[in-house]
């Protein structure tokens, strides 16, 4: 498994396009306590969408850290403990085609906006 670095941001769901729920990459964390900055971007504005940042402490037991229903896409952050981290659809309406990516960062030690 891909460990995600500092300051380099990964894309867990890259031009994905679901029609119903659907885990992103998982990628490992190199230190447990970290802010992460995620953000969700799409090609055409989605009709309805909720999508979560995860992360999990032995990669198959997961927990929403975060969500986001913004359907024209947003950047967020949050602080967490982690081994593991994924984005992951929990529901989505789009048109035929359209793409949706969540991409994470590793800001640093905890501490920014939890």
């Amino acid at each position: 498994m891909e460990a995600i670095q500092f300051g380099e941001p990964v894309k867990s769901l890259d031009a994905a396009t679901p029609s119903n729920a659907l885990n992103g990459t998982a990628y490992a964390v190199p230190s447990n306590n970290v802010g992460f900055a995620w953000s969700t971007g799409f090609l055409v504005a989605v009709d309805a969408i909720d999508v979560a940042l995860q992360i999990s402490m032995d990669n198959s037991v997961w927990t929403d850290l975060d969500s986001s229903t913004v359907i024209t896409g947003e950047a967020r952050y949050k602080d967490g403990s982690a081994k593991f981290v994924r984005g992951r659809v929990e529901t989505v309406t789009i048109g035929s085609g359209e793409e949706i990516t969540l991409t994470i960062a590793l800001i640093g030690a905890g501490g920014g906006g939890g």
